[in-house]
Parts: C-alpha cells; structure tokens; sequence
C-alpha cells in the first residue's frame, strides 16, 4: 500500500491502518516502516470485529482492505485467503468501483 499512495490520493482516497496493537507499537511501526498514513490503536478489537474480520482464535484481524466512502459505507472489500498471503495492492487499485 505504501509504495502505491501516490496512486490512492489522485483518486481522493486517504489510507489507514488498524491494529490490535496498542499506539506506541503502531507508532513505531509508523516509523520503521516509513508509512505515510496511521495505523490505528484497536487494543479491543471492537472496529475490527464490527467490520467482521476478527479472528478470535488469533485475536487478530484477518488481512483485509476496504474502501470507504466519505459518508462512510463501506464500497468494497477484500479479504485474504490466508494470513501470510495480502491483498495485492495492484489488484486493488485494478478493482476499485466507480467514483460515486
């Protein structure tokens, strides 16, 4: 995702991470990374769990992407078949759905 922000933000999409982690940990993720987007504290899971990729069994988020519109639906979802396979994030960008 990282590499390809520069293509995320023509089309007007903002991009942000969620994680389990507390904030110090996504910070320094942040960091080591270089992102330039969040990663967002969930220490619960309960944003997680609401867009329905908790793993209980892991207490982690299943890999998964979403576009979310400005008035805040959700537009599209990818879900990873496994934990060690990502969404590609050309993939996402070839899939994205129309401009509303």
């Amino acid at each position: 995702m990282h590499s390809k922000q520069a293509d995320f933000t023509r089309l007007d999409l903002g991009l942000a991470a969620i994680s389990v982690d507390e904030v110090p940990a996504g910070r320094a993720m942040v960091e080591k990374l270089g992102l330039g987007f969040p990663i967002v504290a969930d220490p619960t899971g309960a944003t997680i769990k609401a867009f329905g990729v908790f793993d209980p069994d892991t207490e982690i988020a299943w890999p998964s992407i979403f576009i979310i519109g400005k008035d805040g639906t959700v537009l599209k979802r990818w879900l990873a078949d496994t934990y060690s396979q990502r969404v590609a994030t050309d993939d996402v960008l070839r899939d994205l759905p129309p401009a509303p």
